[in-house]
């Protein structure tokens, strides 16, 4: 009892913004812990552990709320909210458990796995006939949903780098190879990356939904109101992570879908068709040296090593 008015006590000074994010916190652990009623009772428990014990807890959490979907940062947020609680029991004598050091070793576990062909190709086709199908905003998202996907997994784009396209970057014909002029992470020119047929005529049928004749607007957009194409917000990077695992859910898919998963399994599926490191390299804008692991037998050629990953 002493602890929990302790807890209590702890939250009441804090200002309002940061002990609702901190009850929330809790609230998920005790939902972990399936403690019902008052949340501030599964610390009370938890810091009867021992220190093992305790920290085993805190990451076993950590793990199952990277295994729903939760960004590894956000993660840490709600584990260094754990330990601030642990910790205002430690100062008052009532616990000798630390879990402080919990949050810096939450990793993502599956973070640089991506999904496989099987579960991929599944995405793209239940997409692909919402795309054909549905009508209205629906079939406006889908569109849009399925050649961000495909653009991603296509050229190794990383998020952010085709958020930024904008229309004039998309060219289906440039010496005979639809490509896209993006600008790499770190760097100020922009370079043409060729794509593939599918992912080029996912591309264009997007776009003639878009509905949009200025060259300066933005490819991927937040709003459906197709009546403002040229104004519309950019979509954000946050908003292509929380689509992709709705899609994977809605197709069935158990493997978690990331953005920068899409890149690692363009890079596996490079790398099945060609072992050139520089090829390789140049294919997913990195230098040499990170493209080794990927290489498992030897190809022939970039076109050879794009068509892999064109599906």
């Amino acid at each position: 009892m002493q602890k929990l008015s302790t807890l209590e006590k702890w939250l009441d000074d804090l200002a309002a913004s940061s002990a609702k994010k901190f009850y929330s916190s809790i609230r998920r652990f005790a939902d972990f812990r399936g403690v019902t009623g008052n949340p501030l009772d599964a610390i009370v428990s938890l810091s009867g552990m021992s220190h093992r014990d305790g920290n085993e807890q805190a990451r076993v959490w950590g793990e199952s709320l990277i295994g729903c979907g939760l960004a590894s940062g956000t993660v840490c947020g709600y584990i260094s909210a754990l330990s601030s609680a642990i910790r205002s029991l430690r100062i008052e004598g009532l616990t000798n458990l630390t879990i402080e050091g919990v949050s810096p070793k939450v990793v993502r576990v599956r973070d640089m796995a991506g999904p496989s062909r099987k579960d991929l190709e599944r995405l793209i086709l239940v997409l692909e006939l919402s795309s054909y199908r549905d009508g209205g905003a629906k079939q406006w998202r889908a569109k849009r949903d399925l050649a961000i996907i495909r653009l991603l997994h296509n050229c190794g784009l990383r998020r952010q780098e085709a958020l930024n396209l904008r229309i004039r970057d998309v060219r289906y014909m440039y010496a005979g190879t639809p490509i896209v002029v993006a600008t790499r992470k770190g760097e100020s020119a922009s370079e043409a990356i060729g794509i593939g047929p599918k992912a080029a005529e996912s591309m264009r049928r997007w776009l003639a939904s878009r509905n949009s004749t200025c060259p300066n607007a933005f490819v991927f957009v937040q709003a459906h109101d197709l009546r403002q194409s040229d104004t519309v917000e950019a979509m954000r990077g946050e908003s292509v992570r929380l689509m992709l695992l709705r899609r994977a859910k809605e197709a069935g898919v158990d493997s978690i879908v990331r953005p920068h998963g899409l890149r690692h399994t363009a890079a596996t599926h490079m790398a099945h068709q060609s072992n050139i490191v520089s090829t390789l390299a140049m294919g997913m804008w990195v230098s040499p040296e990170s493209v080794t692991p990927y290489i498992d037998r030897v190809g022939v050629n970039r076109a050879d090593a794009m068509g892999s990953v064109d599906c």
